[in-house]
């Protein structure tokens, strides 16, 4: 489909004419999509290149240092790829 389409393909359709692995990738899509909507200030995306993790996080920042699924370590308020002990953001 081309981008700015109206049409919507089912989800029965879908199942029918991807593989496998591509379902998969629907799906966590799909529920990321959702979690987004529902807890907009709550989720980040993991800021590791290429990482497609996705993470619950605490909207206040007290807590702010994550590591995702994929074992990547970052800080949630500069996202920086480590944890720097503490440290104000701005003096990393």
């Amino acid at each position: 489909m081309k981008g700015g389409c109206q049409n919507t393909l089912g989800e029965q359709l879908i199942n029918h004419i991807v593989s496998e692995k591509h379902k998969k990738k629907y799906v966590k899509f799909y529920n990321q999509q959702y979690n987004f909507k529902i807890h907009k200030n709550n989720i980040m995306n993991c800021p590791y290149p290429n990482c497609d993790e996705v993470l619950k996080i605490d909207p206040t920042f007290e807590e702010r240092f994550y590591k995702c699924e994929q074992s990547h370590r970052f800080c949630s308020v500069c996202k920086i790829l480590e944890y720097h002990d503490k440290k104000k953001c701005k003096n990393v």
